[in-house]
């Protein structure tokens, strides 16, 4: 409840550096810190937090940026199209404002690499905040903590094929 109603719901309670970014800084998230934008966006206070969304639910065609990804693997905005919505994650701990995760994305060999452009989008959302799980909220509505390692088996966009792998940096 202290959350509610307030910015304090845009972050993790582990995520406490970098609640209040420097104007014209861009701020790549983690373990125990927030992201920010205040470069592109510095009037926005709102352009920080620690969670971020699974861009492939985006409305394609009204979005304000699509990063190049393919409108094909889009779920299209519509919330009844997946099969399952209890494995579709809207949104959840992530480095960044959020990414599109692909099956093809293979785990980084340590646990932070830094910020990577394109790409391996799932590691944006494989951060060890919660003893080797993250906190995710799926497109049903519900949450879970969810193994770091099984974040591949979830469904990200439309055609997702679950991966079994191993987080090398949590053996």
């Amino acid at each position: 409840m202290p959350y509610i109603g307030s910015r304090g719901v845009l972050f993790c309670p582990e995520a406490t550096e970098g609640r209040t970014p420097a104007p014209g800084t861009l701020v790549i998230g983690g373990r125990h810190a927030t992201w920010s934008d205040a470069r592109q966006y510095p009037s926005d206070p709102l352009d920080c937090g620690s969670y971020g969304q699974n861009m492939w639910l985006n409305h394609f065609a009204n979005s304000i940026q699509n990063w190049a990804q393919p409108e094909s693997l889009h779920f299209g905005g519509k919330t009844t199209s997946p099969p399952r919505p209890s494995s579709v994650p809207m949104v959840g701990e992530c480095h960044w404002v959020g990414g599109y995760p692909r099956d093809t994305d293979v785990p980084w060999d340590v646990e932070w690499e830094g910020f990577q452009l394109g790409g391996n989008m799932m590691n944006r959302f494989t951060m060890n905040r919660h003893m080797g799980k993250a906190n995710l909220v799926f497109l049903d509505g519900t949450s879970r903590s969810v193994p770091l390692g099984d974040m591949w088996q979830l469904i990200w966009s439309k055609s997702y094929t679950p991966q079994f792998v191993v987080l090398p940096w949590a053996e």
